[in-house]
C-alpha cells in the first residue's frame, strides 16, 4: 500500500512489485502503440485517483490479477478503456476482491472480448458503452463466483457421504 500511495506523489515512473518476476509499472508518459510492453500503465490518473480515494487494494488485486493471468503479455489489457471499468468494479464491490481473479480472467473474463461486445450492444441500445462493460464484468465475476461456491458445495457434499 505505501508503493501505491507514493503513485499520487511520485514524479517518475513507479515499479510496483506484483510476484517475484513479474511488476507492473505506472508511466509518466505515454507511448506508442508499438513500444509499449506488458505491465506498462499509462492510465496514471486512473491509478493516482484510487489511490487517493482509498482504493489501492483493488488496484494492487486487479493489476496483480492481469498480470499473472493468461492476458498478462497482452499490452492491451493495460490500456485506459480496459483497465478503468475493471479497476471500478473491483472497487465496487469488497466480494470480488475475495475471489481468484486470476483464474476468473483465465476462465471466464475476456476484457477486449467484453469490450467489443459492450460497442456492438451500446449501437444497438444506444446506452452508453461504459456501464454495459462494467456489467459484463461484473456479471463474469458473479458467474465466476457461483460457480466455485457451487463446487465447493458438490465438494463438501461427496466428502460427507
Amino acid at each position: 500500500m505505501k508503493q501505491l500511495q507514493a503513485v499520487a506523489s511520485e514524479k517518475t515512473a513507479l515499479i510496483v512489485p506484483l510476484k517475484k518476476l513479474d511488476e507492473v509499472i505506472v508511466m509518466r508518459s505515454n507511448a506508442s502503440a508499438a513500444t509499449k510492453k506488458p505491465g506498462e500503465i499509462y492510465a496514471i490518473g486512473l491509478i493516482k485517483d484510487m489511490v487517493r480515494h482509498m482504493e489501492g487494494t483493488a488496484v494492487t488485486a486487479g493489476l496483480k490479477a492481469l498480470r499473472q493471468s493468461k492476458y498478462g503479455e497482452d499490452t492491451e489489457v493495460y490500456c485506459g478503456r480496459l483497465l478503468k471499468p475493471w479497476m471500478d468494479v473491483l472497487a465496487s464491490n469488497a466480494a470480488y476482491l475475495r475471489i481468484d481473479l486470476t483464474a476468473a480472467l483465465n476462465q471466464r473474463l475476456d476484457l477486449s472480448r467484453h469490450h467489443e461486445h459492450a460497442a456492438k450492444q451500446s449501437k444497438e441500445t444506444r446506452e452508453q458503452r461504459a456501464p454495459i462493460f462494467r456489467r459484463m464484468i461484473c456479471n463474469s465475476l458473479d458467474d465466476f463466483r457461483g460457480k466455485k461456491q457451487d463446487s465447493k458445495i458438490i465438494k463438501m457434499n461427496r466428502a460427507s457421504r
